[in-house]
């Protein structure tokens, strides 16, 4: 069957056209991707806010620090290495949802209303699922909470009428994960 030999390209361009296509297509590039020796796994519900790239945040707080809760400031300025951020910003060792959440608390300012680095972060979550043989995955995202101006733990009282547009959010994340797709032949 020529599609065993489909690109990620073509792929992406098959399930553009949706429905049974789609299903077939996807269906004969797993088989092909597991006879050549690599178990295709699926990831259901991923948070992306979640699953960043440690190093982009990092790069981004070390240049913008201004853009971090204060309380928060003195902690990323102690940080020596990537590794002593990435301790900040991930859920390892915490043993309470309040500080799971609080590690959110931490990194979302950086990453609010930071259109392009909210795009690179879609595209590298889809790079990272190609490198653990992810072929498919299903990923969530709040993009209001990714509007400049947010806050993750409370609510602002707001009337919904409003509540600021999402769509610039929605574009850079759709356009990170496409473009992500494209280049990995990862459905998302």
């Amino acid at each position: 069957m020529t599609f065993l030999n489909l690109s990620g390209r073509q792929l992406s361009i098959a399930l553009l056209l949706g429905g049974g296509t789609a299903v077939l297509v996807a269906t004969l590039v797993l088989h092909r991707r597991w006879r050549a020796g690599k178990r295709p796994l699926v990831e259901l519900h991923v948070h992306l806010d979640g699953a960043l790239d440690n190093r982009l945040l990092f790069t981004a707080a070390m240049k913008n620090p201004h853009r971090l809760k204060q309380e928060h400031r003195a902690a990323v300025k102690a940080c020596k290495s990537f590794e002593d951020f990435e301790k900040l910003v991930t859920c390892r060792g915490k043993r309470s949802l309040t500080e799971m959440l609080g590690t959110f608390d931490l990194y979302l300012p950086i990453l609010r209303g930071q259109l392009d680095l909210i795009e690179n972060q879609a595209y590298r979550f889809v790079l990272g699922q190609a490198k653990q043989h992810i072929v498919y995955t299903e990923v969530r995202y709040s993009a209001h909470l990714l509007l400049g101006g947010g806050d993750y733990t409370q609510g602002d009282g707001k009337d919904s009428s409003e509540v600021p547009d999402a769509s610039p959010v929605l574009d850079a994340v759709t356009h990170g994960l496409r473009r992500g797709c494209r280049r990995t032949g990862v459905i998302v």
